[in-house]
């Protein structure tokens, strides 16, 4: 690893004063009691005189800092809070609308001021976001003074060496909040292989990409950016944002091929009979799989020796933001059968080729609805055809069940971490065909599929950036979300999917 982190100039200190107005009363302490100013005429308050001085003022997630602290009350027990943030992603009606950080203070410690008003403490800066953060030192909760502490960000690339197919780890930490703070991407031999956030893991970034090319030694890049990495950032607004530069050997050896598509993707989940039911239920098992696998569907508290139908509910047609029209309810059975002399019913059908979410089943008797039971489909792929062939072949990647929000809808293609494309599935009812050239030297080429987000969607689901206050949210759309598995804006079970074709040495 050869860390050249360009921090420049540090951020000029916000001052007491400043910070107070900032922070207000939006400060909470552990107990959610807000902390007040103290006012002069309070007894045994000095908050005109109150201050605390760091050393050093900046350093990494585990490094310590000391506090100096003089002109408090003599004696008094004092908090030392940490400001952080707790992110989330707004992606309501399924479509990405903003990122929300909520303040909040942490305690870090407990100090008692000496006869004199002054205290001395060592704190450890924890876990969380990374570059301004203020500490607070209050009183009975009441703000007395702040400083603010500058934390520097992380870098870790893991393993260092490996053949051809090696998966190789990016993990950043301290990755802050604000804009130029938040985003990161990652180049591999000077190609964008993809952006990584940490909105909901509390400011750690771990993103996995494929080790490609000959033996040697190949060059993987940090720079701050949602997709423009910023290759001058010494001079650029904001000149404290880092960079890295790590150098990763391909070893010679037999490369390392991804697993089986069918290994790739979310595991079913078992299901299981509704709890505290009253009167006819009908449930699936598994609960949640993959287009064309076999489902159990089980019934109890049904008429006796009935005739019954299964009906599978979905929508049809092609996505209304995207492609405009509207997409028309559509049900058709899966089963039909007789329910026992008991009440119950046990059979089996095929997940139809339909789009990834939840579907709701309604067993039905004529049409009488019985019971309501659901599945959720999610995203499966085939194999990779042809898996090996000379320069110019057609790669052929087919995804079904894939998902309809605009989070969910979408894979970003790579080739041998080179960003390419992406491909949806707007008109296509939950189903991707990719086709790509074969190209490269003779040898193992790795091609990785991963989630993102299609684009802006505002009010009434249509697309709009205007829902957006700062430019750099234009930039995360239909590019590589690396950190898709820990913090992807919406669906928490996409997976990533990854192939490998050989390009042979004859001539098509």
């Amino acid at each position: 690893m050869r860390p050249t982190q360009a921090l420049g100039a540090t951020r000029k200190a916000i001052s007491s004063l400043a910070l107070i107005g900032l922070l207000g009363l939006s400060l909470v302490m552990s107990a959610a009691a807000p902390l007040s100013v103290a006012r002069d005429d309070q007894q045994g308050a000095t908050p005109s005189r109150s201050a605390v001085t760091l050393s050093p003022a900046r350093g990494p997630i585990g490094s310590i800092t000391t506090l100096r602290g003089n002109g408090f009350a003599a004696n008094a027990s004092l908090d030392v809070l940490w400001q952080d943030w707790d992110g989330s992603w707004d992606a309501s009606g399924g479509g990405f609308k903003a990122r929300v950080y909520k303040e909040r203070m942490t305690p870090l410690t407990q100090v008692r001021a000496d006869a004199s008003g002054a205290f001395e403490a060592r704190v450890e800066v924890p876990q969380g976001f990374g570059f301004e953060h203020q500490i607070v030192v209050a009183q009975g909760g009441e703000r007395r003074a702040t400083s603010a502490f500058f934390v520097e960000m992380q870098a870790r690339m893991t393993p260092q060496n490996g053949p051809p197919g090696t998966l190789i780890t990016m993990e950043l930490k301290g990755v802050g909040v604000q804009p130029r703070e938040r985003d990161w991407v990652v180049l591999y031999d000077n190609q964008f292989a993809g952006w990584m956030s940490a909105v909901t893991t509390n400011g750690t970034a771990t993103g996995v990409i494929t080790a490609t090319g000959g033996p040697g030694r190949h060059i993987l890049e940090v720079f701050q950016g949602p997709y423009f990495p910023d290759l001058n950032a010494a001079h650029s607004p904001d000149p404290a944002r880092p960079t890295w530069t790590f150098e990763f050997t391909v070893t010679d050896g037999q490369a390392i091929l991804p697993p089986p598509p069918e290994q790739q993707g979310p595991k079913p989940i078992a299901g299981a009979p509704p709890k505290d039911a009253k009167g006819p239920v009908v449930w699936l098992d598994p609960a949640s799989g993959y287009v064309g696998m076999d489902v159990t569907v089980r019934g109890s508290g049904l008429p006796a020796n009935a005739d019954v139908r299964l009906d599978w509910q979905t929508n049809f047609g092609p996505d209304p933001v995207v492609a405009g029209g509207i997409r028309a309810h559509a049900s058709f059975p899966v089963v039909t059968g007789k329910t026992a002399a008991d009440g119950t019913l046990r059979a089996t059908f095929k997940v139809p080729e339909d789009v990834g979410r939840v579907h709701p089943v309604v067993l039905m008797a004529g049409e009488q609805s019985l019971a309501t039971g659901e599945f959720k489909v999610r995203p499966k792929a085939n194999f990779i055809t042809p898996a090996s062939g000379p320069v110019g072949t057609d790669i052929t990647i087919n995804l079904k069940g894939v998902d309809d929000t605009d989070t969910g809808k979408i894979f970003i293609i790579t080739y041998d971490n080179a960003w390419t494309g992406y491909a949806c599935s707007v008109t296509s009812q939950g189903d991707i065909t990719i086709h790509i050239p074969a190209s490269g030297k003779p040898g193992w080429h790795f091609i990785n599929l991963y989630p993102g987000m299609y684009e802006p969607v505002g009010g009434q689901g249509m697309f709009s950036y205007e829902v957006y206050d700062n430019m750099e949210e234009f930039y995360i759309f239909r590019v590589p979300q690396l950190t898709y598995l820990a913090d992807h804006p919406n669906e928490k079970d996409i997976p990533a999917f990854r192939f490998a074709f050989f390009v042979t040495g004859e001539t098509k």
